[in-house]
């Protein structure tokens, strides 16, 4: 006689770490910013059990230089194998978004990505050239988007988005700012997300706590490793996702 298996025996756990902005050197010396970094490394390879994913949502550097960018990656080769990054305003600059992108690729590698991870689909893209890119990087970007997500959704698999912006902040129809993606991007990038079932968006930039939701998409922006500017204290966030249920967690882990 086979007992039958219970949904909770059936649960896996997906478990991310969230860092939005490490963005050393914002506000404070480098070296400081680079210490907190290291320590922030550190927890992450004491967790018990190990995160399978590290996302750092943009902003990795407040000035990108490559003597800079070689000390971040120091940093966080403990954890290389389970890192994905997505690039920032800070990365990319938009007054030479071409040129900026192709210093971004050589520096940390691909500014948009897409794997499986626990059955459920990971993907990380690249909001600085969907809100400053011409036409055509702008398309590149959607498509992307698009064909992912409608892969995905044929095959009925869960999906969790990393970017650096995220949609909105407050309401899903506020009025464009610095903070959130422009409006006629933002519909459609939402509508995106909403027929594909997207089961949360991690993102960064704003360096202030969000917990939104858009039709049962979670948008999360975590403490960030340097300024918070609503005076939340320093360190990362650590998502657990249900693979099953679809249910998470978005626990506070201080540096």
């Amino acid at each position: 006689m086979h007992r039958k298996e219970s949904s909770r025996e059936r649960t896996e756990v997906l478990r991310i770490v969230h860092m939005p902005d490490p963005q050393l050197g914002f506000m404070e010396e480098f070296e400081a910013s680079l210490c907190r970094l290291r320590s922030a490394v550190a927890v992450i390879g004491a967790m018990e059990p190990p995160p399978d994913r590290v996302v750092v949502c943009g902003d990795m550097l407040h000035e990108t230089t490559p003597e800079h960018a070689a000390l971040f990656k120091e940093a966080v080769r403990p954890v290389r194998s389970r890192l994905r990054m997505v690039p920032g305003n800070h990365d990319i600059p938009e007054s030479d978004l071409a040129g900026n992108t192709r210093s971004y690729r050589t520096l940390y590698g691909a500014d948009c990505w897409a794997e499986d991870v626990k059955g459920v689909r990971f993907l990380g893209f690249n909001t600085q050239a969907l809100i400053y890119g011409d036409a055509e990087v702008r398309e590149s970007q959607l498509r992307f988007l698009r064909t992912e997500l409608s892969a995905s959704r044929e095959k009925r698999q869960a999906v969790l988005l990393a970017a650096h912006h995220p949609p909105f902040v407050k309401e899903a129809d506020e009025t464009d700012s610095y903070f959130n993606l422009p409006s006629g991007l933002r519909k459609e990038v939402l509508a995106l997300c909403a027929r594909s079932g997207v089961r949360s968006w991690l993102a960064g930039h704003t360096h202030v706590f969000i917990e939104q939701s858009y039709r049962g998409m979670p948008i999360l922006t975590g403490e960030t490793l340097v300024e918070n500017f609503d005076k939340r204290p320093r360190g990362f966030r650590l998502l657990s996702f249900d693979t099953i249920s679809g249910s998470y967690r978005y626990d506070f882990i201080p540096v």
